[in-house]
């Protein structure tokens, strides 16, 4: 784990999985704009100091933590970091995801396996691990990425697609559960090219 940092009136603290690339890292600059304290995670510790860097500039601190989120341990640390850290987590966002493509028969299991573990079950270790700690502060809001593709289909893509199914299902079914956890909130964004 790493820090970095700026010296503004402390704001919202944010993990953020996937940060070092794509949509997570237009994330971590949005939030590191709003004066939020920032938890990045994704597998590569070197890209993400070039990310904790460029959102320090915004005058954000932040720190990194390496994290493959496929590994639900990971995920739990990745929490107890960002606490032990800054006291709370307000937002996080599941963001990381991988893609191949090719056809069904075409695209060997590994690679299969490997899409459906971080693009569902990254999110699920997520939750799982972000969730005790909205229920101890009473707050907290959980944004998934899903994807287009959580509610349409396309030749090539087909672990993308059931990964992002997937997604869909579980967070309508958190949202149901979560219902009544008023302080509590749970976000799929579907973004498409």
């Amino acid at each position: 784990m790493s820090r970095q940092g700026g010296h503004r009136r402390p704001g919202a603290v944010v993990v953020i999985t996937g940060a070092s690339s794509g949509i997570g890292r237009a994330t971590a600059h949005a939030f590191a704009k709003t004066g939020a304290r920032l938890v990045l995670a994704a597998r590569s510790p070197e890209i993400l100091q070039e990310v904790a860097a460029e959102c320090a500039a915004y005058g954000a601190q932040v720190i990194t933590v390496p994290t493959d989120i496929s590994d639900e341990s990971q995920v739990e640390i990745l929490m107890r970091s960002a606490v032990e850290a800054f006291g709370r987590i307000d937002v996080c966002v599941g963001n990381a995801s991988v893609y191949s493509y090719g056809t069904f028969e075409t695209t060997p299991p590994d690679v299969f396996r490997r899409i459906i573990e971080t693009n569902l079950f990254g999110p699920i270790h997520t939750a799982r691990a972000v969730l005790p700690y909205f229920r101890s502060q009473g707050r907290g809001t959980l944004i998934i990425i899903g994807s287009v593709y959580s509610k349409i289909t396309s030749p090539y893509v087909s672990p993308y697609v059931t990964s992002k199914f997937g997604l869909l299902g579980f967070t309508e079914v958190l949202r149901q559960e979560l219902r009544k956890a008023k302080n509590i909130h749970i976000c799929l964004v579907l973004p498409a090219t």
